[in-house]
C-alpha cells in the first residue's frame, strides 16, 4: 500500500494552474501568439478572431503572414534579431492583415521566450484602430482651431494666472507691431 495523497494534491494543483493559464490567455483582450523559428506554434482565440481565422488555422504559418506586406520585413528582421539575443524595440505599431486581405492598425509587444530549448518569440497584439481614429480626429480639430485662432480679425490671446501671455493670434501681433 502506497500513500498517493501528495501526488493527487500536486496533480490537482497542476490542473488548477492549467485552468488559470487557459483562462488568462484565451480570454485576453489582446491577440497572443508564440513563434518558434519562423512558425506560429500557438495563437489564442482572440488573435484568430481579430484576423478572421478559425481556431488552430494560424498554427504552422510563418509569423510575418499576420502583418500587412509593408510591415513583414520589419517584423521578420526584428524577430530574427530578438532570437539572436540582440536588442530591438519590444513595443511598436504595425499594420496587421486579416485572412480576407483587409488590414487594421495594431500595437505589438514582443519578447524572447524559450520553447523546447530553442529561442522563440511571444507577441501580444492590440487593435489600436479606434485610438488612431480618435487621434486623427483630434489632430484635425486642433488644425481647425489653430486656423480660426490665427486668422481671426479679432484680437485673441491667452495668458496664465500671472498675466504672462501664453498665446496670441496674428491680429494681436499686427496691432502691437510684433
Amino acid at each position: 500500500v502506497e500513500d498517493i495523497s501528495s501526488r493527487k494534491a500536486a496533480e490537482q494543483a497542476l490542473r488548477d494552474s492549467e485552468v488559470k493559464y487557459r483562462t488568462l490567455v484565451e480570454e485576453s483582450f489582446d491577440g497572443i501568439f508564440i513563434q518558434k523559428g519562423t512558425k506560429i506554434v500557438f495563437a489564442n482565440a482572440r488573435l484568430s478572431e481579430m484576423l478572421g481565422y478559425t481556431e488552430g488555422e494560424l498554427e504552422g504559418k510563418d509569423h510575418w503572414e499576420v502583418y500587412h506586406p509593408d510591415y513583414q520585413e520589419l517584423t521578420r528582421s526584428r524577430a530574427q534579431a530578438r532570437m539572436r539575443g540582440e536588442s530591438v524595440p519590444s513595443r511598436y505599431e504595425v499594420k496587421l492583415q486579416r485572412k480576407d486581405g483587409s488590414s487594421f492598425d495594431g500595437e505589438i509587444n514582443a519578447k524572447t521566450v524559450t520553447i523546447e530549448g530553442e529561442p522563440g518569440v511571444q507577441v501580444w497584439i492590440k487593435d489600436v484602430t479606434e485610438r488612431k481614429v480618435v487621434e486623427e480626429s483630434l489632430r484635425e480639430s486642433e488644425k481647425q482651431y489653430r486656423e480660426l485662432f490665427d486668422n481671426s480679425a479679432d484680437l485673441i490671446y491667452t495668458h496664465d494666472l500671472e498675466g504672462k501671455y501664453t498665446s496670441v493670434n496674428k491680429a494681436v501681433k499686427s496691432l502691437l507691431g510684433y
